[in-house]
């Protein structure tokens, strides 16, 4: 028992590094600045999502958001494995190891910087949320909110299109009776497509609530029952 008991102890040690800031060994950069703008405009985002969004990969924007992170510049927040895995994914036995990606958001610093900078609005970022264990069914919801985002941006910056003109999500999306978890616009060739984005992990099993949510979104779209 002892070996597997002092392993077990290592990986805790290691797991807690994460959320220890060392001292600061890089300066902060355009780069850096750039990260901490798609964290304003997100509120939240993991580092695979940062990478889509700056058009990088994960392994070269984990160096940039553990040095951010040692700056002061924004928080971690850590959930467990099974927290954000796809629902039908929760018996799996492979959910007992490794590690859920790390969530990031900007601490008060990191929003005062880009205050600073003249990179947000005051009002915009005054208001820093808390992060953590205690709603980690939010997040595991509104990060695949933020997935349809990133892959947005995504499918823009492959099709040479300029990105997404508007977004908005949380308490600002009701639109008459319907409240969409987000909502967007976003250009296409000659043309633009507003988008009205609902997601469920698998949570909502009464077929009565989607009825009347279609009924909801049929009279804000003016769309005719068939």
């Amino acid at each position: 028992m002892f070996p597997f008991y002092a392993l077990d102890t290592v990986r805790c040690k290691n797991r807690c590094k994460r959320f220890e800031r060392a001292a600061p060994e890089h300066p902060l950069t355009p780069v850096k600045l750039a990260l901490l703008s798609h964290l304003a405009e997100c509120s939240f985002l993991t580092v695979p999502q940062l990478a889509g969004l700056a058009g990088s990969t994960p392994k070269a924007l984990r160096g940039h958001m553990r040095h951010l992170f040692d700056m002061g510049l924004v928080e971690r927040v850590g959930v467990p494995r099974v927290a954000l895995a796809v629902i039908d994914a929760h018996s799996r036995h492979t959910l007992l190891f490794g590690s859920a990606p790390i969530i990031y958001h900007l601490s008060r610093a990191g929003a005062r910087t880009l205050v600073e900078a003249g990179m947000a609005d005051p009002e915009e970022v005054k208001d820093v949320p808390s992060y953590g264990t205690h709603n980690s069914l939010f997040l595991a919801h509104e990060t695949q909110v933020r997935d349809m985002r990133v892959w947005l941006e995504v499918a823009a910056r492959a099709h040479g299109l300029p990105g997404i003109q508007s977004w908005v999500d949380g308490a600002r999306t009701t639109i008459g009776r319907v409240r969409p978890d987000a909502w967007f616009t976003f250009p296409l060739k000659g043309a633009t497509l507003m988008g009205l984005l609902e997601i469920d992990r698998g949570t909502e099993r009464r077929p009565a609530t989607w009825i009347e949510k279609f009924a909801q979104y049929r009279e804000v779209l003016h769309i005719e029952t068939l």
